[in-house]
């Protein structure tokens, strides 16, 4: 079962923020090596190995010329050198000032990390969803029996929701919070886009795996007036606003689904 664990108010070391970049590179390209990082980074590959297995150290300069070459958000960026900071050992006023400013930038940052995560991942909404169907008692478990994930998998998921203020534990249980009200702000658009992007490789998913008596796919192709486009999409919402207070409400819910409509355009505008 799960223990509710508050993570350490300290957020990730610069270390932590280099490996995570060096996996997501090596996701994307098997062949990308260390040698090819630190060609990108425009540092020596034996300084690179030597800081990632903690015999050395940046210097702010070299930091400040990695970061360069890093697409991080500002908070890590700002991460990323208070990290470095606090590992200086030539000013012995600067750590300690250091050490301050990573622990707030960290509570920051682990923020903005759970929000970013609850947004790309359509499985938190359909944690929420289970959360919600009535007399349904809900733990780390039950989201690796209906969603098939591993069990750590499971338990992110359910303390980054605690953490979110999305459920509480209540009398020993996990417990929706109705007052729960989540809302992106425009600066979130690739997490957005990543979203959908998890939810069309799910579509595809079950395309090979459901039985087509569990699960429906329709598509129409047609020429439209660019200028319906607005009205289309108001048309789209207003009907699946309709299905949610038609099906998302029966006290006899007992499934998760995710119902995905997408109007994309085929052909380049102005077609003759």
């Amino acid at each position: 079962m799960l223990s509710i664990q508050h993570s350490s108010p300290l957020a990730k070391h610069y270390r932590e923020l280099l490996r995570e970049e060096l996996g997501l590179r090596k996701s994307k390209n098997p062949s990308y090596s260390m040698r090819s990082f630190s060609r990108d980074l425009k540092v020596s590959v034996s300084m690179l190995s030597d800081v990632l297995a903690e015999k050395r150290s940046f210097t702010r300069k070299t930091a400040l010329m990695v970061l360069s070459k890093l697409n991080l958000s500002s908070l890590e960026q700002e991460l990323f050198i208070h990290s470095v900071e606090l590992e200086q050992k030539t000013n012995q006023s600067a750590p300690k000032q250091a050490k301050s400013n990573l622990s707030s930038f960290g509570r920051v940052l682990e923020i903005k990390k759970d929000q970013t995560h609850f947004i790309e991942d359509p499985l938190h909404l359909a944690a929420l969803a289970l959360f919600g169907i009535k007399k349904a008692k809900v733990n780390d478990l039950t989201l690796v029996k209906k969603f098939g994930l591993f069990l750590h998998e499971a338990q992110k998921i359910i303390q980054r929701l605690i953490r979110l203020g999305a459920i509480h534990q209540e009398s020993h249980e996990l417990k929706l919070k109705n007052d729960f009200i989540y809302s992106a702000d425009c600066t979130l658009n690739l997490s957005i886009q990543k979203f959908h992007l998890n939810c069309l490789n799910r579509a595809a998913q079950s395309i090979k795996t459901d039985p087509i008596t569990e699960r429906d796919f329709q598509t129409y192709i047609y020429a439209i007036d660019q200028q319906d486009f607005a009205n289309i999409q108001k048309e789209v919402a207003d009907f699946q606003r309709t299905l949610y207070e038609r099906y998302a409400q029966k006290a006899s819910a007992n499934r998760v689904y995710s119902i995905q409509i997408q109007c994309i355009p085929i052909s380049k505008k102005d077609l003759p």
